[in-house]
This record gives structure tokens, sequence and C-alpha cells, in this order.
């Protein structure tokens, strides 16, 4: 598996980045933005906290992203409280 396999793009769906998860390799993948900067991890529990918070297969990937352990999804909720 190359590296770039485990990469989810700007502009990626939540149901693109679930694929790069699922072809058997680590269950992780890097979130990097137009520029080729990394923006955060993306993992399973990431993309359930995403699509439990209203996001569909369809939004896009960087919601689940996961910057400072957090994904955005979730610090939303946090400070919405």
């Amino acid at each position: 598996m190359a590296l770039n396999d485990l990469i989810v793009r700007d502009g990626d769906s939540l149901r693109a980045a679930l694929g790069v998860l699922d072809r058997g390799g680590p269950a992780i993948a890097a979130a990097i933005d137009r520029d080729g900067r990394y923006v955060g991890l993306i993992d399973p529990a990431s993309l359930e906290a995403a699509i439990t918070s209203g996001s569909t297969l369809d939004s896009p990937a960087h919601k689940a992203a996961r910057t400072n352990g957090r994904s955005e999804e979730h610090t939303s909720e946090l400070q919405s409280r």
C-alpha cells in the first residue's frame, strides 16, 4: 500500500474517506487541504461521530478530520453547550 492510498483530499466526501479506510490497510487516513498541507486524521471513530452528528456520506470528509484529537463536528458540539 502506497502513502497516497492513505490520503483524503480536500473536497472528498465521507463516502470517499470510508473507501480509503476500507482498503485493507491501516484504518486511518490523513486529511490534506488544497495545498497538500496536513489537516488532521480520519479514522472509523471520527467517521462515526460525524455521521451520528448529522453528516451524510456525501458530506465533506474534512468534517470528520481530527485536528486536536477531536473532529470538527465534536468541537462545534462542545462549543454550543
